[in-house]
């Protein structure tokens, strides 16, 4: 079954106030570009960038410098193009030849 909708976005939500000197992004590719933006407190959308790094391996990153989280706040990480493992595979157009008759 193909996904009607794919969240650009992972979402990490803190019950409690934190410093958050990395995290982890599965599915993410070594090597590819993250951005990191505040989330709307209200919206539960991207506000401001705050910071941009790239996925290490096993799939974390390290931030350039400790993001400070208040207790209920959180932030979006958005990977950049390609860089997601569970993106699905281009879509190939077959065409079948008839079979049998004349061609």
């Amino acid at each position: 079954m193909l996904p009607l909708h794919r969240d650009e976005f992972y979402t990490f939500t803190f019950a409690d106030a934190r410093l958050v000197p990395r995290f982890h992004l599965d599915g993410a590719g070594e090597g590819c570009s993250v951005d990191v933006f505040r989330l709307e407190p209200d919206g539960g959308g991207p506000a401001e960038l705050l910071a941009s790094a790239v996925v290490g391996p096993g799939g974390w990153v390290d931030l350039p410098a400790p993001l400070v989280v208040r207790a209920g706040g959180g932030f979006l990480a958005r990977v950049g193009p390609g860089g997601l493992a569970r993106d699905l595979p281009p879509v190939r157009v077959v065409i079948a030849r008839p079979t049998g008759g004349t061609r």
